[in-house]
């Protein structure tokens, strides 16, 4: 069964790159990882993909992290993809993630879990910049 389904994801990516990405080459691809030897089979159909989640997630409670910063360090060094950390990124965590050697990341839980969403989204955003 799983077999299967991969058999059609494969397919649906294939036809996908063929026949719309190809024609339309503003479309952008992504996926989501979460296991760091996905980062060694590089498909050039996505543009980037996000690998999580690098901390322990905060909207998530049961959600934790099981990477290391060598080995996250290391996958990015060899990977091909442009990566994005996802998963627990939050203001005191941020310098991490472009030391590790990440493309960018994606807030979620810092945002939306916040009693002030649009001062935490300032406060993320100027120390981006």
């Amino acid at each position: 069964m799983l077999l299967r389904k991969l058999e059609k994801s494969k397919f649906k990516f294939w036809y996908l790159k063929r026949f719309v990405i190809n024609k339309k080459r503003h479309l952008t691809v992504s996926t989501s990882m979460h296991h760091m030897s996905h980062l060694d089979q590089a498909d050039p159909i996505f543009n980037y993909v996000f690998l999580s989640p690098i901390f322990d997630s905060i909207s998530k409670k049961d959600y934790q992290s099981g990477f290391n910063e060598f080995t996250l360090r290391k996958a990015l060094e060899k990977t091909k993809y442009s990566v994005y950390a996802l998963g627990g990124i939050e203001l005191k965590n941020i310098d991490k993630v472009k030391e590790y050697g990440f493309a960018g990341c994606a807030l979620v839980g810092a945002i939306w879990t916040s009693k002030e969403p649009i001062e935490s989204f300032k406060e993320i955003l100027q120390k981006c910049r």
